[in-house]
């Protein structure tokens, strides 16, 4: 799929982290977002292949791993449901900093978990 934005960042940009489920099953990579929205931190899981979808727990396993990707930072952060995605047929979820960013409110209206530190 040449016309998908995430194909096409998936071949050209370095991966930060590459997590392979069980054998034959969905492979994912963890990137660096085009736009930091005003975050220090802003990654994505994306299934590395054009698939709209996944078993619940293969996304489970990239959900698992980009938390754990995002906790080596020590600062407040959220996994975000795909609700105002701008790309709806590649399977990805996005990852910021809680740090008053330009997309407070877009975060607020989106189904998400949030992460704090004590």
């Amino acid at each position: 799929m040449n016309e998908c934005i995430l194909c096409q960042v998936i071949t050209t940009e370095p991966e930060e982290e590459y997590i392979s489920t069980w054998d034959g099953g969905m492979t994912f990579e963890i990137l660096k977002t085009k736009a930091d929205k005003g975050h220090i931190y802003r990654y994505m899981v994306v299934a590395e292949h054009h698939i709209s979808d996944v078993l619940e727990d293969e996304g489970q396993i990239a959900i698992g791993r980009l938390f754990g990707f995002m906790e080596k930072f020590k600062i407040p952060f959220t996994i975000m449901e795909p609700t105002h995605a701008t790309i709806k047929d590649h399977w990805h979820l996005v990852a910021s900093t809680l740090d008053n960013g330009d997309d407070v409110q877009q975060i607020l209206d989106t189904k998400r978990i949030e992460v704090y530190f004590k």
